[in-house]
C-alpha cells in the first residue's frame, strides 16, 4: 500500500512509452513506404502526446523514490510548529531535502519521543507518528 503511487506511475510511464514507439514506428514505416499523405499527418502531434506524457510521469518518480528511502530511514530532523487555525505545519529534514507537511495521522506533543514512518501520497506528505517505548 505504501508503494502504490510509485507503481501506478511506474505503469502509467512504461505505457507512455510502448504508446509512443509504437506510433513511432508506425509513423517511420509510413514515411520509409511514402505513404505520408494529409491522412497521416496526425502522427506527429500523436507522437508528441505520448512522450510529453512519458517525461511528467517520469518527473514523479524520483519523488515516489524519495519516498522509499525515507522508508528506510533517511529522516534527519523533524521539527512542527502550530499555524493559524490550530494546523500543525511540520518540516521533515532529509539527505534529499526538506519536505513541508500539512496533515498528521497523530498531534505531535513537545517533550515525546516519536518513530516517524512515511507514508507517500501524491502531492501530499503524510506523516503516521507513534509513540516510542521508553525502556
Amino acid at each position: 500500500m505504501y508503494y502504490a503511487g510509485f507503481i501506478t506511475s511506474l505503469i502509467i510511464s512504461v505505457a507512455a512509452l510502448v504508446g509512443s514507439l509504437y506510433l513511432f514506428i508506425k509513423a517511420i514505416k509510413c514515411w520509409a513506404e511514402r505513404k505520408i499523405t494529409w491522412r497521416y499527418q496526425f502522427f506527429l502531434p500523436a507522437l508528441l502526446l505520448p512522450i510529453i506524457l512519458w517525461l511528467s510521469f517520469a518527473m514523479v518518480l524520483p519523488r515516489s523514490l524519495d519516498c522509499i528511502s525515507l522508508v528506510q530511514g533517511q529522516i534527519r530532523k523533524v521539527t512542527a510548529e502550530v499555524t493559524a487555525y490550530n494546523r500543525i505545519l511540520g518540516r521533515v529534514y532529509t539527505k534529499q531535502g526538506i519536505f513541508y507537511v500539512s496533515r498528521w495521522s497523530a498531534v505531535p506533543k513537545e517533550g515525546q519521543s516519536y518513530a516517524i514512518h512515511y507514508l507517500p501520497r501524491s502531492h501530499y506528505a503524510e506523516f503516521k507518528l507513534e509513540q516510542k517505548q521508553s525502556n
